[in-house]
C-alpha cells in the first residue's frame, strides 16, 4: 500500500511536469496539483526562500510562510561516535521543520518531503508543541541517519522541494522565486564547486582533531 502511494505521487508528478511549460503560455491557470486525487490538500505555504551564508560561512536554505518553515543545513560537526571512529567526511545535510499541526497527526506517520523530481525524504519522529508540529531529519539511529542525511544532500544539490506529507494530507510549497534555492545548490554541489568541500572536509578534520 505504502509502495502504491509513493508511485502515485511519483506518477502525478511526472504528469505536473509535462504541463509546466504551459504554464508560461497561459499564466492564468492554477499549479497543477502535486498530490494523488484521493489525497486532501490542507494548505498551500505561499512563502518565500531564503538562502544565508552563517557565521562560519556554511549555506543555509530556508522556507518561510505564515503557517510553516523549513530549513537546511549542511553538517560540518562529526556526531559522537563519528568523532569517536575518526570516521571519515561524509555530506550530510540537517532538514528542521514547523508546521501548523491542525489536521495532523502527531503521533501518526512520520512526514515527507516531495520534490520536482518525484524523489521523496522521509523525515524522523514527530513532536508537537498545542499549536506547532516539529520534525528533523533525525530518526535516533546514527548510523542510519549518516546515510539518510548524505541522501538529503544529493537531492537538494539539485531537485527543489514542492510539497511535503502524512498519510493522505498533503502541504504545497509555492513561491514566487526560486533565485535562492540556485543560490544554495551552486554553493553546496561538490561537483561545480570543489571549494565547499574542501572547507568542510577541513572543518571535519579539525572537530575530529579537538574530540567530542
Amino acid at each position: 500500500m505504502k509502495r502504491q502511494k509513493n508511485q502515485s505521487i511519483r506518477g502525478l508528478l511526472r504528469f505536473t511536469l509535462l504541463f509546466a511549460g504551459l504554464l508560461n503560455f497561459f499564466p492564468f491557470l492554477a499549479k497543477a496539483a502535486f498530490v494523488p486525487s484521493q489525497d486532501q490538500v490542507m494548505e498551500t505555504l505561499h512563502g518565500k526562500w531564503k538562502f544565508e551564508l552563517s557565521p562560519a560561512q556554511i549555506p543555509t536554505l530556508n522556507f518561510f510562510a505564515e503557517n510553516g518553515e523549513v530549513s537546511f543545513f549542511p553538517e560540518e560537526t562529526p556526531m559522537e561516535w563519528e568523532n569517536i571512529n575518526k570516521v571519515i567526511y561524509l555530506p550530510r545535510t540537517q532538514a528542521n521543520l514547523v508546521l501548523n499541526r491542525t489536521g495532523l497527526d502527531c503521533l501518526g506517520s512520520p512526514l515527507k518531503l516531495w520534490f520536482e523530481s518525484g524523489d521523496s525524504f522521509e523525515l524522523g519522529k514527530n513532536s508537537c508543541s498545542q499549536t506547532r508540529l516539529y520534525a528533523t531529519s533525525r530518526t535516533g539511529d546514527r548510523v542510519e541517519d549518516r546515510a539518510r542525511e548524505n541522501h538529503l544532500a544529493q537531492l537538494l544539490a539539485s531537485h527543489t522541494l514542492v510539497a511535503i506529507s502524512q498519510a493522505d494530507k498533503a502541504f504545497i510549497l509555492e513561491t514566487k522565486k526560486e533565485d535562492d534555492v540556485q543560490k544554495y545548490q551552486t554553493e553546496t554541489n561538490p561537483e561545480p564547486n570543489s571549494s565547499f568541500s574542501k572547507m568542510m572536509r577541513k572543518k571535519w578534520a579539525e572537530s575530529l582533531k579537538r574530540g567530542y
